[in-house]
This record gives C-alpha cells, sequence and structure tokens, in this order.
C-alpha cells in the first residue's frame, strides 16, 4: 500500500466510523492568513469535512500517515505542524492518523494541545496488495466490497482523543445505502465561511473526488502538482 492508497483507505474508514457521507470528507487546498504585502501559501488537506448540530459549525482536518516500516513512528513535529496548521485554518479539530505508532513525544504534544491520534491499519486478509497505485477513483471502487462485508477491514486503535472530540458527528449524516465514490453532483466544497472558494478539483473521471494526493506528511516548500501531494503543504 502508498500514500495515495492509504489516504482513501482512511476516508472510508472515516465514513464507515463516523457515519458521515464519503462525499462530505474532501480533500482540498486551504489558505492561511497572510498579512499585506505578503505572499499567499496553501495548506494541502488530506482529508477534512465539516458537519454542524444546533448551534454550531465544526471543521476537522486530517493528515493520513503511510509508513512502509513497523520502525517508523509518527514523531512529535508532525503533531506540532498539523497543529500549526490548526490554528492558521480556524479549524475546530486535527487528526493524524497512520499505520504504524506514535513516539512518546507526538503522544505529549497531542495531549497538550488536544489532537486526535489514531492507528488504523488495513486489515491483511483482505485485497489490498491490488490497488491501483494511484487513480483514486479505482481505488476507492476496489476498496468498497472490503467495507460493505459484515467484518471491518482494518484494525483500529485511539491513543489520543481530541479535547474536541468530534462525537457529534456521529448521527449527523446517516451512511449511505450504498457506498459508492465521488460523483460531481455530489462533490461540494465544505461550508467552513473561513475557506475561500475556488480551490482546485482534480481532473479526471466522472466520480473522482477533490483530493490533493497520497503522500501523508507536512512540508514547506514548493508544492506539487495538482492531485499528486496528499501532504499538508505549504506553498506559494
Amino acid at each position: 500500500m502508498n500514500g495515495t492508497q492509504y489516504e482513501e483507505f482512511c476516508r472510508l474508514f472515516i465514513t464507515h466510523e463516523l457515519g458521515i457521507p464519503i462525499e462530505k470528507i474532501m480533500s482540498d487546498n486551504i489558505p492561511s492568513a497572510i498579512r499585506p504585502g505578503l505572499d499567499e501559501y496553501k495548506n494541502q488537506i488530506d482529508l477534512c469535512w465539516e458537519y454542524e448540530d444546533k448551534l454550531t459549525r465544526n471543521f476537522t482536518i486530517v493528515n493520513a500517515k503511510w509508513r512502509s516500516s513497523e520502525k517508523d513512528k509518527v514523531d512529535q513535529p508532525d503533531v506540532l505542524l498539523i497543529q500549526q496548521v490548526k490554528q492558521e485554518i480556524a479549524a475546530n479539530k486535527a487528526m493524524i492518523i497512520t499505520n504504524t505508532d506514535f513516539t512518546s513525544g507526538a503522544r505529549k504534544a497531542a495531549k497538550n494541545h488536544g489532537i486526535a491520534l489514531h492507528i488504523v491499519c488495513p486489515d491483511s486478509e483482505h485485497a489490498v496488495l491490488n490497488l491501483h497505485p494511484k487513480d483514486r477513483e479505482t481505488i476507492q471502487i476496489q476498496l468498497r466490497e472490503s467495507f460493505n462485508n459484515i467484518k471491518r477491514p482494518y484494525t483500529h486503535v485511539e491513543v489520543n482523543k481530541a479535547i474536541d472530540s468530534g462525537e457529534n458527528a456521529i448521527g449527523q449524516s446517516s451512511v449511505p445505502s450504498k457506498m459508492g465514490v465521488h460523483s460531481k453532483e455530489m462533490v461540494q466544497r465544505p461550508v467552513h465561511q473561513r475557506v475561500p472558494s475556488g480551490i482546485q478539483k482534480v481532473q479526471g473521471g466522472q466520480s473522482n473526488p477533490r483530493t490533493g494526493g497520497g503522500g501523508g506528511s507536512i512540508q514547506k516548500g514548493p508544492g506539487p502538482s495538482k492531485g499528486s501531494g496528499g501532504r499538508f503543504n505549504r506553498r506559494k
């Protein structure tokens, strides 16, 4: 499995766990607030969604970090950087999902800043070895059968739950009767008022979601071409 495949796996994991329709779980490039005279840069968000209750609107961002080695754990700087991104784009909650583990420093920083940490490992009994390497629509189609089975196709360990836990998301939307990929009619921008319109959409087939790509790390500097990143990239 690679970073792009893991992002799509996590998109379906969130849908399965929280009951949020898959078309509501987006990937986006969100500009940070800047002072006059400075160049704008964008934060490339792996996964994000917005939900409302009777009184509030809440926006959650997720960094999905695939690791090819079990010894490669998510470290403290990853937590501190997603906290910075959360503040810059005024998100309510932030989460990191990985398939390995988190270092002691990452866990301490997450508790201090209220960042949710989750370990989600694809079940080796399910067919995840022959997934398409890049095309997200195809990956979702390939994964859909596993997620529609009675037995969930992953193991999940909750390492840290954010202070604003996001439990209100459960029940806000019903799980679609048939898990499907994004369609042009279904894809909508989150209604988060702080996110300007005009964010680019990945070009592709009819059912492609808006995605940023499949890296799963956070970096500063020039960003990747459209649809190739999958990271929280801060770019001009």
